[in-house]
């Protein structure tokens, strides 16, 4: 199933994120959004990295299914670790270790206007 599919059928609740200073090992590609550097940086600040006219950020993302129960205060969630980096001009190329890593980024991105 491919990420646009999922992102159309799943429900979730972005808590919160944080940028960390290494990707998760083991990540791997995920898919590929198209979004404005100038978005990118509003949204998660200066990149992490810039070597080779590259440009990083390394994303923990907390979420909930809002089809779970997580407890009485609802204080519990989930962390989505994934990267995003450019690949060509506009285009970026989303890592993690799972689908719902590049899902929840995806949710993350849409819910702030970046992506459509």
């Amino acid at each position: 199933m491919k990420l646009k599919e999922i992102h159309e059928s799943a429900d979730i609740q972005i808590v919160g994120f944080s940028l960390e200073d290494a990707a998760t090992p083991g990540s791997r590609r995920l898919d590929t959004v198209y979004a404005e550097l100038s978005s990118l940086i509003e949204l998660f600040g200066e990149p992490l990295s810039t070597e080779a006219d590259r440009y990083t950020w390394n994303i923990n993302i907390d979420y909930r299914d809002v089809g779970e129960n997580y407890g009485e205060n609802n204080e519990d969630y989930d962390t989505a670790s994934t990267s995003l980096y450019d690949y060509r001009d506009n285009e970026w190329t989303i890592g993690g270790k799972e689908w719902v890593d590049g899902y929840v980024l995806k949710t993350l991105l849409a819910e702030k206007g970046v992506i459509k």
